[in-house]
């Protein structure tokens, strides 16, 4: 069950207005799902180490993903799927300063790129949009229906790992 992926992910966090869900689902390619995420204890200096639950289509994956950060767009990740029984064992090492993260995963193509819009229980007119790019000097184009209000890249307050610690005051847009 144990198969690994590495390789660099370089990619772009944006707050964005609240979507029309309905509209997005319209978008040929969209697909919706759940996810709780869990950080665990002993991180290092810009790495972090996660396991995630993510259900989508009435099925449930569990994976482990440690992440070492190399630029504010970049980094190391290494992730591996493993299993519900490993998840749940791996779940009582989280960090105790931590709380699971959970938010819904709303993605949909668009013009050569995955948009995931993580949409948080804790804030209802705004949401955050990733997407991942090929380099960082790459364009992203925006669908017209998505208000981008705050580029987040690089700011660790937005990162899971901090929001899983305490909720990130909204910057002022």
């Amino acid at each position: 069950m144990n198969r690994t992926h590495c390789g660099i992910e370089t990619e772009k966090k944006y707050l964005i207005r609240m979507p029309d869900p309905s509209l997005l689902a319209q978008i040929a390619g969209f697909t919706s799902s759940e996810i709780e995420q869990i950080y665990l204890a002993d991180e290092k200096e810009n790495e972090t180490c996660r396991i995630r639950k993510r259900t989508k289509n009435g099925r449930t994956a569990y994976t482990k993903t440690k992440k070492t950060r190399i630029s504010a767009m970049s980094a190391v990740e290494e992730e591996s799927v493993i299993s519900a029984d490993e998840c749940s064992r791996l779940s009582e090492k989280r960090e105790k300063s931590s709380r699971p993260v959970l938010k819904k995963r709303l993605t949909f193509p668009y013009a050569g790129h995955l948009f995931e819009i993580d949409v948080y229980p804790f804030w209802k007119e705004v949401c955050v949009l990733e997407i991942e790019l090929a380099s960082e000097e790459e364009h992203i184009d925006f669908p017209p229906f998505l208000t981008v209000l705050a580029d987040l890249t690089g700011d660790p307050r937005y990162s899971n790992a901090s929001i899983a610690k305490s909720i990130p005051s909204l910057p002022q847009f």
